[in-house]
C-alpha cells in the first residue's frame, strides 16, 4: 500500500504567517451610485456608506473620492457623516472643479489635483471601489 494514499495531513505555505491586528481600510468612491445610475442605484450606495459608517473608525478608515461621487459633498448628507468618522479623506479637486462643487477642506479632508489623487490611490491600494 501506497503510504501517501493515508497521509491526510497537507502542508500548505507553512512559512506565511496571518496577521490579524486592524488594518486601514482604504475605500475608493467614485461614482453617487452603487451598480446603475438610478434611484436603486443611489438606495444601495446610501445603504453602503451606512454600513461603513456603523463600521469604521478613525484609526482605519481612508476616503479616496473622485468623479461623479463628489456630488455627494454638496448635499450635507451621509457622506460628509462617514468623512467625520475617517482617519483620512482625499478629494479630487479636478472633479470638484468638473461637478462645479465648492468645498471647503481641512482637519482629516484634502483636496489634491489629479496627479496626486491617483498617487494616493496607488500607495494606499484601496480594497473597495464604489
Amino acid at each position: 500500500m501506497n503510504r501517501n494514499q493515508n497521509n491526510t495531513e497537507i502542508e500548505v505555505f507553512h512559512e506565511i504567517e496571518i496577521d490579524d491586528s486592524a488594518k486601514e481600510l482604504a475605500v475608493l468612491i467614485s461614482h453617487d451610485y452603487y451598480g446603475d445610475d438610478n434611484d436603486f442605484g443611489r438606495t444601495l450606495l446610501a445603504t453602503f456608506l451606512d454600513t461603513l459608517i456603523s463600521k469604521a473608525t478613525s484609526d482605519n478608515l481612508v476616503l479616496l473620492i473622485n468623479g461623479s461621487a463628489v456630488k455627494l459633498l454638496s448635499s450635507g448628507g451621509i457622506l460628509e457623516e462617514l468623512i467625520s468618522v475617517s482617519g483620512l479623506v482625499y478629494i479630487c479637486s479636478d472633479s470638484l472643479n468638473a461637478y462645479g462643487i465648492d468645498l471647503i477642506t481641512g482637519g482629516n479632508t484634502v483636496a489634491i489635483d489629479s496627479h496626486a489623487f491617483f498617487e494616493e490611490v496607488l500607495k494606499y491600494k484601496p480594497c473597495i471601489r464604489v
